[in-house]
């Protein structure tokens, strides 16, 4: 492990431990630790391709697990953001993750999705045809990823955001009232784009 990979790792443990132990989180404190069981958000961008997610996820999930045992027992809420206003959410064992089959799976509906693997092809520049206006409609957009975690995700007590560069902000100060009043306060935002994975400031999100 190279000393960047090492620094990032590090970088995410620390953003999980002010999470957690963040005053009135709600987490740590109330409960003993054995009757805790922690609710997460994983947020996936489907434009990040397959063997990129392959590559860093199980390490996330080992990671994790090494460095708090609250991460034995978690209900975890896997969401992919597939096009603007538009999440699928299922619950998957944290295991699951590490497994060699689950990427399979990811990848077989990444060629059978139909339109929005078309529309998100389209928004990454894949499709030069279209007009500038009809890819425009289709980017997505923070605000209303944000809209859709605040509504559908607020009991969860961490969340994870795995994203490709380049999306929109979306209207900037609706933005902003999405990730009020709580939502700011438990999300890690982590950028992936050709190889480099980045640690996003929470002023940018």
């Amino acid at each position: 492990m190279d000393i960047r990979t090492q620094i990032l790792w590090n970088q995410i443990k620390n953003e999980v431990d002010r999470i957690l132990h963040m005053p009135n989180s709600g987490f740590y404190g109330g409960q003993t630790q054995e009757h805790r069981i922690l609710e997460m958000t994983l947020v996936i961008d489907r434009r990040i391709p397959t063997d990129a997610l392959e590559a860093f996820l199980p390490d996330l999930v080992r990671s994790l697990k090494r460095h708090d045992d609250v991460f034995r027992d978690v209900r975890m809420n896997l969401v992919e953001w597939t096009a603007d206003g538009t999440c699928n959410n299922t619950v998957v064992p944290m295991l699951r993750l590490t497994m060699s089959s689950f990427y399979e799976e990811l990848e077989r509906e990444r060629c059978t999705g139909g339109n929005w693997v078309a529309a998100e092809n389209q928004a990454a520049g894949g499709d030069q045809v279209a007009a500038g206006n009809q890819t425009a409609a289709k980017q997505k957009t923070y605000q209303n990823l944000y809209a859709y975690l605040k509504k559908f995700h607020a009991r969860s007590r961490l969340v994870i955001l795995l994203c490709a560069a380049g999306h929109a902000d979306g209207d900037a100060e609706e933005k902003k009232k999405e990730l009020l009043p709580f939502l700011w306060r438990k999300l890690i935002r982590i950028q992936m784009e050709n190889g480099e994975i980045t640690l996003c400031c929470r002023n940018d999100f």
